[in-house]
């Protein structure tokens, strides 16, 4: 299943309906006076992680991806980006105490990637595809036999995106439980083959009736993956304007 890449405008408040799945598309090549302006929608302490990055094209990456997320949380729930307080779940997965809104987010290279659901646990990942990273020899140490055996039967022109596809779904799911890699990556299988349908095949041994996975039509170049329970319709995707993000986070009622 594909969520095609949208260039809907976020000028207007979008309504997240019960068992709907939204994702916002985040370019962070931005300039450094938008830069500015978004770190302003940082809470200290993750102005102060930005500032530890010691390349400046990490430092915007992350102001960028991390001011994405709090001005797409801020809209649904109309109020400043920089009033949202995070916590964070044994192994990392971060949530808001005082909402019921489900979150994810991923970044890779120019694009980042934010996942809202109101009622759904999910995941996303979004990667790079560089052929110098789809190893053998990683996807024989980390990925299930049977993805590994997929991986190999694939044309060699497919390996490559193969290799991408099962490493964001993993991915994907690792983040949607919230275990991270606490949960062994060979403990689960996915399905990975470019021409096959994305499914999250099976669990500990065990037929997966829990979870839902979707490819994700990403920006040329990059593989993206996203994981959800329950039982909800094909997500939405939507592009993410910095400019816009500012004026409604700062005027948020």
């Amino acid at each position: 299943m594909n969520a095609t890449l949208a260039s809907t405008r976020c000028d207007a408040v979008v309504e997240l309906n019960l068992h709907e799945v939204h994702l916002w598309w985040v370019d962070v090549r931005v300039g450094a006076q938008m830069q500015q302006h978004l770190s302003g929608l940082l809470q200290q302490d993750e102005r102060d992680r930005a500032a530890r990055f010691h390349f400046a094209p990490d430092r915007r990456r992350f102001i960028v991806a991390r001011a994405a997320l709090r001005s797409v949380l801020a809209g649904y729930m109309r109020i400043q980006a920089d009033r949202i307080n995070f916590q964070h779940g044994p192994c990392g997965k971060p949530w808001i105490a005082s909402n019921a809104l489900r979150f994810n987010t991923s970044h890779s290279g120019d694009w980042a990637l934010v996942a809202v659901s109101s009622d759904h646990e999910l995941g996303v990942d979004v990667e790079r595809v560089d052929s110098t990273r789809a190893d053998r020899d990683l996807a024989r140490r980390f990925f299930a036999p049977a993805e590994v055996a997929e991986l190999e039967s694939l044309p060699a022109s497919e390996r490559v995106m193969g290799f991408f596809n099962c490493w964001t779904r993993k991915e994907a799911f690792i983040k949607a439980t919230g275990e991270g890699l606490q949960r062994p990556l060979d403990s689960f299988q996915v399905a990975l083959g470019p021409t096959r349908t994305a499914s999250l095949v099976q669990v500990d041994g065990k037929h997966n009736t829990r979870w839902r996975m979707w490819s994700i039509e990403a920006p040329v170049g990059y593989a993206s993956a996203l994981v959800a329970d329950g039982n909800q319709g094909s997500p939405r995707a939507f592009q993410w304007r910095p400019d816009v993000a500012v004026r409604v986070s700062r005027y948020a009622s």
